[in-house]
């Protein structure tokens, strides 16, 4: 009875009252960190995916592989702090200059939900398309053989010249389902980030 008298009463009581407050703050803070963070790791990996597939343009490298193979080669290698199970797809698509719209709003809508590429895109889903750049299965990601997904925009034939205004741009966009880690979100939270970049011009006549 005597601690819960005077001033000593009061702290307890107001101790008991800021507690949830100050740990629900808490926790709202690592929630939001953690999800900044993921979508500055997933900005960055569709930056350095899209600037270095538009810079490989149409042309394979030594190895044999297009710039598909280097663009999801990317993603996986600088998304590695996210787990491959969060990571839905990689989509590189045939955008326009930014005064068609940023490069969000140019992934078409169907590219955005299709489990297979269509005109204009090419669909790579994820874990498979990571499983295939461990295994570096170059042919997956070229137009023809056995292989149909880069089909939709077949990577040997982008155009980066002969004139400039034939250069074509580059788009790349990464969706990732990100699981709660508390209730203060909702049950998943769906990044989507995308980029673009016109191709390193070529033969320019």
């Amino acid at each position: 009875m005597a601690r819960g008298e005077g001033d000593h009463g009061a702290a307890l009581v107001e101790t008991a009252l800021i507690t949830p407050i100050l740990l629900v703050l808490l926790l709202a803070i690592f929630e939001y960190g953690i999800l900044f963070r993921d979508k500055l790791t997933t900005t960055n990996a569709v930056t350095d995916a899209t600037k270095f597939g538009a810079i490989q343009g149409p042309v394979l490298t030594p190895g044999g592989a297009s710039a598909d193979y280097t663009v999801v080669n990317l993603a996986r290698q600088n998304l590695a702090a996210i787990p491959p199970s969060w990571i839905k797809r990689v989509v590189v698509f045939k955008a326009g200059p930014s005064g068609l719209g940023d490069p969000l709003s140019q992934v078409p809508a169907a590219c955005k939900t299709a489990t297979s590429s269509s005109a204009g895109c090419n669909v790579y889903l994820v874990p498979e398309a990571f499983i295939q750049i461990e295994a570096g299965n170059t042919d997956y990601f070229k137009c023809g053989g056995p292989y149909t997904i880069a089909c939709g925009w077949d990577p040997q034939n982008r155009r980066n010249g002969p004139k400039v205004g034939n250069v074509e741009y580059l788009g790349v966009y990464i969706e990732i389902s990100r699981p709660e880690f508390s209730n203060l979100i909702p049950k998943t939270e769906r990044l989507e980030v995308a980029a673009i970049q016109r191709l390193e011009p070529g033969q320019l006549s």
